[in-house]
């Protein structure tokens, strides 16, 4: 089965080598500097898994520099020069409604060049509801920062200006076959196992710990925002409100109160 990299279809996982990605990301600017040697990165961006915002060059990376909170230990992941993928919305058809809510529609969608099954999410922003897009652009952003096996694997996003003024945002995700957590426990013709329970709430709290780590607070973990794959994986979604936490500064209180932390409570 041929394997993706950066949009670009490889025959096999063999090929992907170090090699490799220095061919594809020679030159790629990134606007970000490298926290080891204070350059500007130029090619391949080795951003850590661990510590949030953390970015080292090739040269960096292969010299082990630590510095910050950084460490030789943690993992890091090749990134591409651009956030997400820009996904022209016309080769996605949409289907069935899966949901909705007060940021929008959830779609079933095929992604037509992929031949790909995915979710689309919807948000309609008009002149009054203008917020609606700031929170879009902080969920892409979220997504962008965050990847990991309990976090909803996110392709790419879209934008349509509409005739009457309304600009579509799309958001393109992976499928979750059975929907969200809640759906699973309330709404499932077979009865969930404490065992199965128990493995799905281990999830949960991997990619809370993922997102912890990168010093983000999702604000609304409920069990409408966590998806359930077809084997029963359990994945962080909507990340909408979404921020990165600073012990500093007041939070707002925000989100769905019977899913609070009881530290807003107090």
């Amino acid at each position: 089965m041929p394997n993706e990299l950066f949009g670009q279809y490889v025959p096999s996982s063999n090929d992907i080598t170090l090699a490799k990605l220095n061919e594809l990301l020679t030159g790629k600017q990134h606007n970000t500097k490298c926290d080891g040697c204070l350059i500007e990165i130029l090619g391949i961006r080795f951003k850590c898994d661990t510590c949030h915002n953390y970015n080292l060059c090739s040269k960096c990376m292969q010299q082990r520099v630590t510095s910050k909170k950084h460490q030789n230990t943690h993992p890091l992941v090749v990134a591409s020069n651009k956030s997400l993928l820009k996904i022209n919305i016309n080769d996605i058809l949409k289907g069935e409604v899966l949901g909705h809510g007060a940021f929008g529609q959830v779609y079933k969608a095929i992604w037509l060049s992929k031949n790909r099954e995915v979710a689309c999410k919807v948000i309609e922003v008009t002149a009054h509801r203008r917020h609606l897009e700031d929170s879009f652009r902080k969920e892409l952003n979220a997504y962008a920062e965050l990847s990991g096996a309990y976090i909803l694997k996110t392709f790419g996003y879209g934008e349509r200006l509409m005739a009457n003024g309304i600009k579509e945002c799309y958001l393109i995700t992976e499928f979750m076959h059975r929907g969200s957590l809640s759906n699973v426990i309330h709404c499932g013709n077979e009865k969930t196992s404490l065992r199965r329970k128990l493995t799905m709430a281990c999830h949960v709290v991997s990619g809370m710990r993922k997102l912890h780590a990168h010093t983000m607070i999702h604000r609304d973990i409920r069990p409408d925002n966590i998806l359930v794959s077809n084997n029963y994986t359990a994945k962080i979604g909507d990340m909408g409100i979404a921020h990165v936490f600073n012990p500093e500064i007041k939070h707002t209180l925000m989100g769905c109160l019977p899913f609070m932390p009881p530290e807003f409570h107090r």
